[in-house]
């Protein structure tokens, strides 16, 4: 078995159906591969939607949690049950190219953490928004290694998750365990390569704006705290560090990063994103001053 596929998934059973189909059309044969689909509790049809692609799927393996348990502990279950040589992550809400398990089987060969392009097709305004301000270090085409990894199309030797002691430590929620993950994986001098040509279509819940803030709000919340733990790694700011300094910096922090974004000549016709994807760094600086300052009241 060369390639285990991990897809974790909590009550999006329709979602899931449709990622599954693209995992059916690989250029490969669906014998070369697992699918390991972990459910996280789901009150819908999530059961009988992995039951019906068995045929198609011979190597899917549902494992239901019991109880809801998150994404991170999640995902550690999907590796621990995975047997391939190389691992594979996808998310639910992702449609995977054709090519997409046999392009991961050529970059893992000799490159041991693979990150691959996150597309977004043009939804709504807010949905195109929030794909652009989560992945527009991945929605490009400039290969080449990168600091950071897409959660949403990551792959692994089984070698590198091995190594990884700390990852019975992983974050155990909803956001973020991504980039605790690959930042444990550069601690051990594993640089994620950036693939474009492994390409997922991410296309999430439709989101109303309060939703969508309280999204980055989240990812701000536990990010924050990754970012400081690791703060050698990433040569975190010291306007990171401190909720008295990270509040008032906020409008000028979301700024530049919504300015380097623009600054990209592909993001130029998304122009019109762009108070929105703004909008968005701002809920993740507000996230990571509440996150601050709660670790700053139990001192």
């Amino acid at each position: 078995m060369t390639s285990s596929i991990i897809i974790c998934t909590y009550n999006r059973a329709a979602m899931l159906k449709k990622a599954l189909i693209s995992v059916t059309e690989q250029t490969i044969k669906p014998e070369d591969f697992e699918v390991i689909i972990v459910d996280d509790a789901s009150l819908d049809e999530t059961s009988h939607i992995c039951n019906s692609f068995k045929e198609l799927l011979p190597n899917l393996i549902y494992l239901h949690t019991g109880k809801n348990i998150g994404l991170g502990r999640a995902r550690r279950l999907g590796i621990e049950t995975a047997k391939g040589s190389y691992i594979l992550f996808t998310d639910d809400d992702c449609i995977v190219s054709q090519n997409w398990v046999e392009r991961f089987n050529y970059y893992l060969k000799d490159k041991p953490v693979v990150s691959g392009s996150v597309h977004s097709p043009c939804l709504d305004y807010i949905t195109l928004s929030l794909n652009i301000a989560e992945f527009h270090a991945y929605m490009g085409n400039n290969s080449g290694y990168k600091d950071f990894i897409a959660g949403a199309n990551m792959g692994f030797q089984r070698e590198v998750l091995r190594e990884l002691e700390d990852f019975k430590n992983i974050s155990t929620g909803r956001h973020s365990d991504d980039l605790d993950l690959i930042l444990q994986a550069r601690e051990k001098n594993y640089h994620p390569y950036f693939a474009s040509d492994v390409t997922v279509y991410h296309y999430p819940p439709r989101r109303n704006l309060l939703s969508s803030m309280k999204h980055f709000t989240a990812r701000g919340r536990t990010s924050i705290l990754l970012r400081n733990k690791y703060a050698g790694l990433l040569n975190t700011p010291f306007i990171l560090k401190s909720s008295l300094l990270i509040l008032p910096a906020s409008p000028v922090i979301a700024l530049k990063v919504t300015a380097g974004i623009y600054l990209q000549r592909e993001f130029w016709k998304y122009i019109c994103n762009a108070p929105l994807v703004y909008l968005y760094k701002l809920a993740w600086c507000y996230g990571a001053f509440l996150e601050l300052k709660k670790g700053e009241r139990k001192l």
